[in-house]
């Protein structure tokens, strides 16, 4: 029983970590997707490929934004404006270079954005949270034809910044796990 930990360790230990881990940020998701479009015949060294050429292409424009990758599909940024810039030029760039490439398109099927308290050890694999599993649903199971999905409290913010003031926004109401909610699109026209 020398390891066990007591009531009142375990709250010294929840705190210290609330205080030196617990962190509020944005997180972007992702879904490179290169199944779609008749790419279903690729070989696995072309679909390595196009992934390789994808995070190639996105991590200069999300680092300039601020943006950290913890895993090559979930960026985490500072503020959701920086967040939301940073996706909406990578849509663009992503967009840009299957125009001129005919060997093998890159398809991201959406990307979801959504900030809020999380934990997030540097370092290590730990950054859970809901920013993390929201941006996840949005980007990842949601999102569909290149869809940038937030929540309300990222729109918000991003109403607030005169850097988007341009930004038109479509709200959606989307299902999951039998559980129905609002969610934002940055329209088309405007990325």
């Amino acid at each position: 029983r020398r390891h066990a930990l007591f009531p009142n360790d375990l709250a010294v230990l929840d705190k210290e970590i609330k205080e030196q881990c617990m962190v509020r940020r944005t997180v972007m998701m992702f879904n490179l997707d290169l199944s779609e479009g008749g790419q279903s015949s690729l070989t696995m060294s072309k679909v390595l490929e196009l992934k390789y050429k994808a995070l190639d292409l996105m991590r200069p424009i999300l680092t300039k934004h601020g943006g950290k990758d913890l895993e090559p599909m979930l960026w985490v940024f500072g503020a959701p404006v920086e967040a939301v810039l940073a996706t909406v030029e990578v849509r663009r760039a992503v967009r840009e270079y299957n125009l001129h490439e005919e060997d093998g398109q890159i398809s991201i099927s959406g990307y979801g954005i959504h900030c809020g308290d999380m934990l997030l050890i540097e370092g290590t694999d730990i950054h859970w949270g809901d920013p993390v599993n929201t941006s996840s649903k949005l980007g990842q199971d949601l999102a569909t034809d290149g869809d940038i999905l937030m929540l309300q409290e990222v729109k918000d913010s991003v109403d607030k910044d005169p850097r988007c003031s341009a930004m038109r926004f479509q709200a959606k109401m989307l299902t999951r796990s039998k559980v129905e909610f609002k969610a934002f699109s940055i329209l088309e026209e405007d990325a």
